[in-house]
């Protein structure tokens, strides 16, 4: 139904009206086999790297995310939201989880 093509297509338009939007598309993505919630807030990330100019940081974050380096996505995630190690980690183990399912399909 949607992809991630999709998703980085509404996002792109930096309307923040469209988050919801967005995240809905991103939970079709992975055939509702996320939370909403877990949908929402990945969403809410991938929004935040299109809202600024894209900080090493958050690149940082992106690159061990497609390399499958959980724990340097971890740090990094860490690093760039101010999240605590239990959210970070919940975040990029459901983030990682939902792009396999999504390129997997």
């Amino acid at each position: 139904m949607y992809n991630m093509h999709d998703v980085m297509r509404v996002l792109n338009s930096n309307d923040v009206n469209m988050l919801p939007t967005a995240a809905t598309m991103y939970w079709y993505a992975t055939e509702q086999s996320l939370p909403f919630q877990t949908c929402v807030r990945h969403v809410e990330i991938l929004a935040n790297n299109k809202r600024t100019p894209v900080s090493t940081e958050f690149r940082a974050f992106r690159n061990a995310l497609v390399n499958g380096e959980k724990i340097n996505a971890i740090k990094e995630l860490r690093h760039v939201t101010g999240w605590g190690l239990k959210d970070a980690k919940d975040a990029v183990e459901s983030f990682l989880d939902g792009y396999n399912r999504i390129v997997m399909t």
